[in-house]
């Protein structure tokens, strides 16, 4: 269920919200749930659903995939991505590849774009890729190195 998983930023506050995406007639928004206490001498809870509105185009939709630390992996998202052959080493921009309607990973170092076909757990495992930042908060990660 990770996969449909989006995050987008705030409009209020510029951070990155998590949820389920939702479009209305005000825009593009997160649906979080939030506890609350419904009754402090039972101690019982129940769940509140929260929308919160993001800036239009933030939103991002997770892949479904962990990092090898176990993180999530959201479009936006930068890896480091280390062959275990050694035959590559690079830094990696999730991307949603409109052409190929798909994510993809495109290379920070040489801008080339990788239709990822077998983009999967295994490549992630494999290889030890781990997210190291993405493109709202490290915006500097993608200078050319």
């Amino acid at each position: 269920m990770d996969r449909f998983k989006f995050r987008g930023r705030r409009i209020d506050n510029g951070e990155l919200v998590y949820g389920s995406l939702l479009r209305n007639e005000f825009g593009w928004n997160i649906v979080t749930f939030e506890s609350v206490l419904v009754d402090p001498d039972t101690n019982s809870h129940d769940l509140e659903m929260i929308l919160v509105g993001i800036v239009d185009g933030s939103q991002e939709q997770c892949t479904g995939l962990k990092d090898k630390n176990g993180k999530l992996i959201f479009e936006g998202d930068i890896l480091k991505f280390r062959h275990k052959s050694g035959a590559m080493d690079c830094d990696l921009l999730v991307i949603y590849d409109k052409e190929s309607v798909q994510l993809s990973l495109k290379s920070i170092t040489n801008e080339k774009t990788y239709w990822c076909p077998d983009f999967d757990s295994l490549l992630i495992r494999e290889n030890g890729v781990e997210v190291i930042g993405n493109i709202h908060e490290n915006p500097e990660l993608l200078e050319h190195k």
